[in-house]
């Protein structure tokens, strides 16, 4: 009987040990991905942006006033100011513009996608550059000049119009696109929609101006003739998604012309707020957090209150995947409860949910596990995460 017991003590022992080692792990984890995440974004390969200069922008002084000037005048169709060589220089200008970037991450928000290519504002000085797959910058102005050559490239290239449903995958706090792309490759392996993963600035600017940028989004969508919408959002993208429903979701949206939303998956989402967020901008490195999380982090924390009642609940079928150790106690020993190292299982859930599913994931990783791209896919297809039979829905309340 004692052997047992001293063998129970040393196992909580080392489940104690391993549980403060991950939730070490954890924090300086994403303290590290916030730090990584500002340098990416403020260098000027992540911004994508290169100065003009004499002997590589065809003849402009280099100087921010001079490529302005140029830019506009591309824009417009009109001749290239003084500066810039009229002979093969505006030829010269629009060639170099086809320039590698790493997709503008916490810097450029999309307002129009189509297939791999998008037209993004800049969130610092508001201009818009056209980008391909590849995140190659073809064309940098403004909006009209942008949308004005990917209309001439969709005839060069004969690109196939949009299909009728798209699934639209967003990403989360301090996320871009790229990590949502082992899931939007899933899915788009898998399945016979459209799959599109848009970017924000998640660290700069709030929900409205996130959700803002979505609806012109789903605005040029509509005009490409897609009839249907999906939305699979990973932990923030879902209060981004609940802010733009709030304004798009009205009774018979479809005698409106608007696309029909179909289904809705939400992944880690912190449907009730974030306890990481309010203990991070409650505490000593308040400061350093807004800094480095933006409004948005506040908003998810101590400003939750005022946001909550412009967040909507999908009217359509949705369902949740959560991450959690089923435990008590979960991956991080700063929140109370099961948690997946950054949101409580009891945050995700969301009252009308058609299913609800919990997964030993942690947070940051959610989109690249096996299971949780293969219940997304479920729910998408039919409506369930695991089987009609084994559905956990929320009741409404």
């Amino acid at each position: 009987m004692g052997a047992a017991l001293e063998v129970g003590r040393k196992a909580s022992a080392v489940a104690l040990r391993s549980r403060n080692i991950r939730t070490r792990l954890g924090r300086r984890f994403w303290v590290g991905s916030l730090v990584l995440n500002q340098l990416v974004a403020t260098s000027r390969w992540g911004a994508g942006r290169f100065r003009f200069d004499a002997a590589d922008r065809a003849g402009c002084d280099g100087s921010a006033a001079a490529e302005q000037e140029a830019l506009a005048a591309i824009a417009a169709d009109a001749p290239l100011p003084a500066g810039v060589r009229s002979t093969g220089g505006h030829a010269k200008l629009v060639q170099r513009l086809v320039t590698r970037t790493l997709g503008g991450a916490q810097l450029w928000a999309d307002e129009l996608v189509f297939h791999d290519w998008r037209i993004q504002r800049s969130s610092l000085s508001g201009i818009y550059r056209l980008l391909d797959g590849r995140e190659c910058r073809h064309a940098r102005g403004s909006f009209d000049h942008c949308r004005r050559r990917l209309e001439a490239i969709k005839r060069e290239q004969r690109l196939p119009p949009m299909r009728s449903h798209v699934v639209v995958v967003l990403h989360g706090l301090l996320g871009w696109r790229q990590h949502m792309a082992p899931l939007s490759r899933y899915l788009a392996h898998h399945g016979q929609r459209e799959v599109i993963s848009v970017g924000y600035p998640s660290a700069r600017g709030d929900l409205h101006e996130h959700a803002r940028s979505l609806a012109l989004v789903i605005e040029h969508l509509e005009r490409e003739g897609v009839e249907r919408l999906s939305f699979v959002a990973h932990s923030m993208g879902n209060q981004v998604l609940r802010r733009f429903l709030a304004e798009y979701q009205t009774d018979g949206a479809s005698a409106t012309g608007k696309p029909r939303i179909d289904r809705v998956v939400m992944i880690g989402p912190p449907n009730h707020g974030s306890d990481v967020a309010r203990l991070w901008h409650g505490g000593p490195a308040a400061g350093l957090a807004r800094l480095v999380a933006g409004r948005s982090a506040v908003q998810l924390g101590p400003e939750w209150h005022l946001v909550k009642e412009h967040l909507a609940t999908p009217r359509c079928d949705f369902g949740i995947i959560a991450g959690g150790l089923n435990d008590g106690h979960g991956f991080s020993s700063l929140i109370d409860g099961d948690d997946d190292g950054l949101v409580e299982v009891s945050s995700t859930r969301l009252a009308g949910a058609n299913d609800f599913v919990l997964l030993p994931v942690w947070h940051p990783l959610m989109m690249a596990h096996p299971r949780v791209q293969q219940c997304t896919l479920r729910f998408l297809d039919h409506g369930h995460f695991i089987s009609a039979e084994c559905r956990s829905p929320i009741a409404a309340e």
